[in-house]
């Protein structure tokens, strides 16, 4: 019977911290990148605005940040393949190499890199202003089970 009441109140408690739920954004960063991820779930940028949507201020910068991710992109992929038909033609047999495409694509890529980079600088800040909005969930009972001198205890604190 005892260890039915122990395995009942070990169940119960264990269902009572189950139910709180995370509401905040973490960033896990790299090298050259970051990751967001929402209740256990990775988010793109797109996942982001999502989630920070109505936070004004955070909302605005998430916005900004997408923008300078596709100019980024954009410029880098353009500079690549221009870089990518320079190289195909300066190994090709009896072509000349255009070094007028060659300079357009090193430019290209060489822009895309600050683009990338303050994208990715807007987008923490986005998250750091929307985790800093969120209203800390103070929780008035809390009910946690553990191992006393004569046994089991249950200790309810609120």
């Amino acid at each position: 019977m005892k260890s039915l009441l122990v395995l009942v109140l070990l169940s119960g408690s264990a269902f009572l911290k189950a139910q709180k739920v995370d509401s905040t954004i973490v960033i896990d960063r790299y090298f050259l990148s970051s990751t967001y991820t929402f209740q256990g779930e990775q988010l793109t940028l797109q996942g982001v605005s999502k989630v920070v949507r109505n936070n004004r201020e955070a909302y605005s910068l998430i916005k900004e940040a997408r923008r300078y991710k596709v100019m980024g992109n954009l410029l880098g992929i353009s500079g690549a393949l221009a870089l990518g038909y320079t190289m195909v033609s300066l190994f090709g047999i009896d072509q000349e190499v255009n070094n007028s495409i060659a300079l357009l694509g090193v430019g290209g890529v060489a822009l895309s890199i600050p683009l990338n980079i303050t994208a990715g600088t807007k987008a923490r800040k986005s998250v750091k202003i929307y985790n800093a909005g969120l209203q800390p969930e103070t929780s008035s009972l809390d009910l946690r089970l553990g191992a006393s001198a004569n046994g089991v205890k249950l200790v309810l604190s609120f």
